[in-house]
């Protein structure tokens, strides 16, 4: 397949899927704030600042890690747990 083709393809194909977002959540757009909305968005000084956003990221990012590193260990500790279990046998 072309090259120019396979580009164009892969334009529509996102397109299709923004076209699509928008018009799923389309008719959700009038409604007002639900539960805790308010509170975590409206009043909700890190979301508010462009310094808070960043600050967000950064803890988002660094939460994403550890739970990556603690995925990880748990993997590894129940690979030795079941080791150990078929040696004792």
């Amino acid at each position: 397949m072309p090259e120019r083709l396979t580009t164009r393809l892969a334009f529509l194909a996102g397109l299709a899927s923004v076209l699509l977002s928008v018009l799923l959540y389309l008719p959700t757009l009038g409604d007002g704030f639900l539960f805790d909305d308010r509170p975590l968005l409206l009043e909700n000084e890190m979301v508010r600042s462009p310094h808070g956003i960043v600050e967000l990221g950064r803890k988002s990012e660094a939460a994403a890690r550890r739970g990556l590193r603690a995925t990880r260990h748990a993997a590894a500790d129940r690979a030795v747990t079941a080791e150990l279990e078929r040696l004792a046998r």
